[in-house]
C-alpha cells in the first residue's frame, strides 16, 4: 500500500505544531520525493515505512537550509566543533556552506534515518543502496534548490521559542520540549518509547496518578535524556540553535545550566524568602521560596523533600515534583543506606591522586578482580574493601581499572574482559585477534564502557583494530577514522537504553 505524507507530517516539526502557507509545496515535494525513490527502489527489499520516511526527513532537511532557520547550521557547526568535518562519517569534497544543499548531508541523513528505525543493526555508512538512494534525492532536491519557496516565519518562530526559553525557567522548559520533540535531526519515537518506559518502570514505587507520573517524566527527561545524534542534552542542543540563530546571551545562559537529579533533601536554614537544603548526597542550594509547589503553611509542616532543581539565570528552580516529606534524625541513616555515598571511615581519592599512586597512568591492567583488589590494596592506604563488590566474581576475566578524570565524584570505572581490545603498551591482555571481533563493541555498550573512556580510547589511539569493521567506509586518512569512531560513540549513546 503506498503511504502518502500529509501536511500533518510536513507541520509536525514546526514550533508549536503551527501551520505555514509554505506546507503545501513542502507536502508535494516530500510525496514527489517518495514517489521517485519508490520508482527507482521498486524491486528492492524495503519496509513499507523506509522511504516516506526518508522522503520525510530529507523535505524537513530542506525546508531547513532554504529558510536557514538553524537546525542544520547549529548540527554542523557542533560537527564542525567535535570532529573537524561538517558532516559525520561523509568526507567528500564538496562546496560546503550550511545553509545549501549538501551530497553529503543528504547521504547522512538517509543513513541516519536507517539507523533509527532500525536501532538494533549496525548501518554500514558506505552502504551501496543507501549511496544510490541519496543520489536520487539529492538531484531532485537540487533541481527546486532555487524554486522552493523561503518560510520566513519558520526562522522567526524559532527565534521566538529561544527569546521565550530567556524570559524565565517555565518557558525555558516549553523550549526545552520543542527541542526535544520537533527536530528531524532528533529521533522522536526514540524518546516516546522511552518515556513511555519509564512511565512503566515507575508502576506502584510511587503514589501517583497517570497523569502526574507522565508530568515526572517528561521533566525529568528535559534535563537528563540525551538527544540524538549527538548525545546532548536538551539544553546542550537548544544551546547550538542559539547560537546558530545569534542569541549569544541565550546560548552563555543555557551553557552554565547545572542539574541536581532527584534526591532527598533536608531543610536546613530560612533567611527571609529563601530556603537552604542539603541532599544525601551532600550538595547544599539556596532556593526562592516561591519555587516550591505548595503554601508555606504546609511546608513548614515538614523537614524534608524529595525533588530535583536546575540552576539557571543564578537561580535555583524546582523541577517538576516536589514530595514533602519527615527527614527528622533519619537523614543519616538514610545516607549510610545509599552506595553511592562514602562512607564515614572511607577515604575517597581524586583522580590525580589515583593516577600518581599508578605512575601517571590512566588505565590498569589485571588478570581478574581477585588481582585488582590486591593491587588496589597495596597502592591505596584507606581503602573499603566492601565498596569494591564488583570485582568479587568467580568468572574468569580480566579487570581494567579507567581514572576518568571528567568525573569529580565517580573517578574509578572497572570493566571486564575489555582488556583484550586495548592496544596499549602497559597492557599485557591485548590481543588482536579478538580486538578484531569485538573492539567496536566496546564502543556500542555503555555498561562495557563509559564514554569518557571510550574517548579516552578513541584519542590516544588504542583501538586501531575497530576502524577495520565495515561500519565505517574507508576513511583517507587516521583522523577521518578518529573522528567517525568519536561520532559512532556519541550516536550509539544517545539511545538511552
Amino acid at each position: 500500500m503506498r503511504l502518502h505524507i500529509t501536511l500533518a507530517h510536513i507541520k509536525a516539526c514546526h514550533p508549536t505544531d503551527k501551520p505555514y502557507p509554505t506546507d503545501s509545496y513542502y507536502q508535494r515535494l516530500a510525496n514527489r520525493l517518495y514517489a521517485h525513490l519508490q520508482k527507482r527502489f521498486v524491486n528492492v527489499s524495503m519496509q513499507e515505512e523506509d522511504l516516506p520516511n526518508i522522503a520525510l526527513t530529507l523535505t524537513r532537511y530542506f525546508e531547513d537550509i532554504i529558510a536557514d532557520s538553524g537546525l542544520w547550521r547549529a548540527f554542523s557547526q557542533l560537527c564542525e566543533q567535535k570532529y573537524g568535518y561538517a558532516v559525520p562519517l561523509y568526507h567528500d569534497a564538496e562546496e560546503y556552506y550550511p545553509d545549501e544543499l549538501s551530497l553529503n548531508a543528504v547521504r547522512f541523513l538517509t543513513w541516519k534515518t536507517f539507523s533509527d528505525m532500525y536501532p538494533d543493526k549496525l548501518i554500514y555508512a558506505d552502504n551501496k543502496l543507501l549511496l544510490n538512494i541519496a543520489q536520487e534525492a539529492y538531484s531532485l532536491l537540487d533541481d527546486e534548490f532555487d524554486k522552493a519557496p523561503v518560510n520566513d516565519d519558520l526562522a522567526r518562530d524559532i527565534d521566538t521559542l529561544l527569546d521565550q526559553a530567556g524570559t524565565n525557567f517555565n518557558s525555558l522548559r516549553e523550549s526545552l520540549t520543542w527541542a526535544m520533540s520537533c527536530s528531524y535531526l532528533n529521533d522522536s519515537r526514540n524518546v516516546i518509547e522511552n518515556k513511555q518506559k519509564a512511565i512503566d518502570e515507575l508502576g506502584d514505587k510511587i503514589q501517583l496518578t497517570q497523569s502526574m507520573k507522565e508530568y515526572f517524566v517528561n521533566t525529568k527527561f528535559l534535563f537528563n535524556y540525551k538527544l540524538s545524534p549527538l548525545a546532548l542534552l536538551p539544553h546542550q542542543w537548544l544551546k547550538a540553535v542559539a547560537e546558530a540563530r545569534g542569541k549569544e546571551q541565550l546560548a552563555a545562559e543555557l551553557g552554565v545550566i547545572k542539574v541536581e537529579k532527584m534526591d532527598t533533601w533536608r531543610m536546613l536554614t530560612r533567611t527571609g524568602n529563601e530556603l537552604s537544603l542539603e541532599s544525601l548526597h551532600g550538595h547544599k542550594i539556596t532556593v526562592p521560596v516561591e519555587e516550591f509547589n505548595i503554601d508555606e503553611k504546609q511546608l513548614a509542616l515538614y523537614d524534608g523533600l524529595m525533588a530535583s532543581f536546575v540552576f539557571y539565570q543564578d537561580v535555583w528552580h524546582l523541577n517538576g515534583l516536589l514530595i514533602p516529606a519527615h527527614i527528622k534524625d533519619r537523614f543519616e541513616k538514610m545516607r549510610q543506606e545509599c552506595r553511592d555515598i562514602p562512607q564515614e571511615g572511607t577515604h575517597s581519592y581524586s583522580s590525580e591522586q589515583l593516577k600518581e599512586m599508578f605512575g601517571g597512568r590512566t588505565l590498569i591492567y589485571a588478570k581478574d578482580g581477585e588481582e585488582m583488589i590486591k593491587l588496589l590494596s597495596q597502592k591505596m592506604k584507606r581503602i573499603n574493601k566492601t565498596d569494591l563488590h564488583e570485582l568479587n566474581t568467580d568468572k574468569p576475566m580480566t579487570v581494567t581499572l579507567f581514572i576518568d578524570d571528567k568525573e569529580p565524584f565517580y573517578n574509578q570505572f572497572f570493566c571486564f574482559d575489555t582488556a583484550p581490545c586495548i592496544k596499549d603498551s602497559n597492557n599485557p591482555f591485548y590481543d588482536s585477534q579478538r580486538a578484531q571481533a569485538e573492539a567496536l563493541d566496546m564502543l556500542w555498550d555503555e555498561k562495557r564502557c563509559t564514554t569518557h573512556m571510550a574517548e579516552y580510547l578513541v584519542e590516544h589511539d588504542m583501538l586501531p583494530d575497530a576502524y577495520h569493521q565495515p561500519e565505517f567506509r574507508p576513511a583517507t586518512s587516521e583522523i577521518q577514522q578518529k573522528a567517525d569512531l568519536l561520532f559512532f560513540i556519541h550516536f550509539h549513546r544517545s539511545k538511552n537504553a
